[in-house]
């Protein structure tokens, strides 16, 4: 089978993929800038399959990767696991209502673009946006949101025949959940040394 250059590109964008999202999972910010350049080359290769929505986003990836790069290089804690924090109810349900609003109006958009697969496309455009918005400013929630995001990218690259990119998304299933685990458990334990730093200061002496 003869191999294209688009191909190519997809594997070393699923390559690139996987150590920037491995790096993050584990608290390194190191993945920022491979992120970036992965999101570049994303960004060329759904384009070509008249995955417009999918395309577009790449470049709001590249700007959030580029500042969570920044924010990481500047901040004096490097671990984003011990520096991460959680969404309380009425910022889920905000999230809920705009990320709603923001699906209607990308499906009407992608429909005129003529686009593939519009309501998917649509689906997994604006929950990326809300999982990256989430992962740069530190909130471990974002990992259940690729996880959601991944099932659907999956979908969308088996029958767009893009099977680097499907392998791809299966092994982020992986790491999401790994993420998940690593942002949560780190969140959780400096909680509760937190926690129980309080009560020794409030006890009597």
């Amino acid at each position: 089978m003869e191999v294209t250059g688009l191909q190519v590109i997809e594997a070393v964008t699923m390559v690139l993929g996987l150590l920037s999202a491995t790096l993050l999972s584990l608290g390194n910010g190191k993945g920022w800038p491979l992120g970036a350049l992965m999101v570049t080359l994303s960004s060329y290769v759904y384009w070509e399959r008249t995955l417009y929505g999918s395309a577009s986003v790449q470049l709001f990836f590249l700007a959030t990767q580029l500042l969570g790069w920044w924010r990481w290089s500047r901040t004096t804690e490097k671990d984003l696991r011990v520096t991460s924090r959680r969404l309380g109810w009425t910022q889920r349900l905000g999230v809920l209502i705009l990320g709603s609003a923001a699906w209607l109006l990308a499906v009407l958009i992608l429909t005129a673009k003529g686009g593939s697969q519009v309501y998917l496309d649509a689906f997994v455009t604006v929950l990326s946006l809300i999982a990256q918005v989430a992962m740069v400013y530190g909130f471990a929630e974002n990992w259940l949101v690729w996880f959601v995001v991944n099932l659907g990218i999956i979908w969308l690259s088996i029958t767009g025949g893009l099977w680097f990119f499907a392998f791809l998304s299966f092994v982020y299933l992986v790491v999401s959940i790994n993420g998940w685990r690593q942002w949560n458990k780190t969140g959780s334990e400096i909680e509760a040394r937190q926690a129980g730093h309080s009560e020794e200061n409030l006890a009597p002496k």
